[in-house]
């Protein structure tokens, strides 16, 4: 069971954090994490009237999960990262590729 403290997305728009929420429950069940958790949904951007992305920070016994949602978000996007999130791909401070050590692309 997820129980949604905060969903800042439905101040903005409420079919859009009531799709949130759906799709982070179905993801969940997919990744067999249905236990007992806390999600908070945050809106973040440089306008808090329009904002360009979502939050979401989700607390299962001791793990933290967190991961962003570009906006406006089609149906689908977020189950999808939600996904990818659950199944421990791209942890915090993980990066895909290695950092450039200059600015010439052309050389690593």
């Amino acid at each position: 069971m997820i129980e949604f403290q905060l969903n800042a997305l439905t101040g903005h728009d409420p079919d859009l954090g009531r799709r949130f929420e759906r799709e982070i429950v179905e993801a969940a069940g997919k990744a067999g994490r249905l236990g007992r958790a806390v999600c908070r949904i945050e809106a973040e951007g440089p306008d808090a009237d329009a904002p360009d992305r979502a939050r979401v920070v989700l607390v299962e016994r001791d793990a933290v999960i967190e991961w962003t949602v570009a906006l406006p978000a089609v149906p689908g996007d977020v189950a999808r990262a939600a996904r990818r999130a659950l199944a421990g791909r791209r942890q915090l401070g993980e990066r895909r590729r290695p950092t450039r050590t200059g600015l010439d692309r052309r050389r690593s």
